[in-house]
């Protein structure tokens, strides 16, 4: 559809800061109609909203010109509504919490790598030297453009795609692990899940706003250990 720029970049830009970004820039084409940055902005988003193929990143151009269309348009804002504004108690907890999940997400980006996949790949890497089997159900984090990873991963590291975390059978000689989109995912009572890696660390759940987690593609990996109620264990060299 063509508001999925809109949409996407909601939930891609770590809301709700990306509420103040998608409005900051809708807000600067309307206060500023014969501005350049407006005359240069509206035909390029024009023609990619309307461009049946679409990808958020056709539309990273944008980025560099957000702080200055944020900054214009709140001071505009400040200067037609009064600087009193900036005194009402709503406004002072908006700003508090604007700067407080940005300077947090930045000092959380620091220490990662661009590539979101490239720490799942460190995290397998450094803490399973012995052989693991790596089972998955919907994407293989290691293909990718089709093609296979084989840079970051061990040669003891196996890989197998099951219908369900249901159908998963452990074995006695490697250590299972499941990799999926989906948070807080179901396992069955004969495994003991221990989640050993997330693309984003646990406490950011607890600013869920509108069930944003659910709708981002985030990678979570569990260690599938096994319980009391576990079905016999298949030992698969025999």
């Amino acid at each position: 559809p063509w508001w999925y720029y809109i949409t996407d970049a909601f939930v891609n830009a770590f809301p709700p800061l990306s509420i103040v970004c998608i409005l900051a820039v809708f807000l600067y084409f309307y206060y500023y109609p014969k501005d350049i940055l407006t005359w240069a902005m509206v035909p390029f988003l024009a023609a990619h909203f309307l461009t049946a193929h679409k990808e958020l990143r056709f539309i990273f151009p944008v980025i560099g010109f957000l702080p200055v269309m944020i900054i214009k348009t709140a001071d505009l804002i400040v200067k037609k509504k009064g600087y009193a504004l900036l005194q009402h108690r709503l406004a002072k907890i908006i700003i508090n919490l604007f700067w407080f999940l940005n300077l947090t997400m930045l000092v959380v980006l620091i220490f990662r790598p661009a590539d979101d996949r490239i720490s799942l790949y460190k995290t397998i890497y450094d803490n399973y030297s012995s052989p693991a089997k790596l089972y998955y159900t919907g994407d293989n984090p290691y293909h990718r453009a089709k093609v296979d990873i084989y840079f970051y991963k061990r040669s003891n590291l196996e890989f197998q795609k099951v219908d369900s975390v249901q159908n998963i059978i452990p074995s006695t000689d490697t250590v299972s692990l499941v990799v999926t989109n989906k948070p807080g995912q179901q396992f069955p009572d004969k495994y003991k899940p221990v989640l050993i890696y997330s693309t984003f660390p646990q406490w950011v759940s607890h600013f869920n706003f509108n069930h944003w987690i659910e709708r981002t593609f985030f990678w979570y990996v569990y260690e599938l250990k096994p319980t009391e109620k576990q079905i016999p264990i298949i030992d698969e060299n025999e």
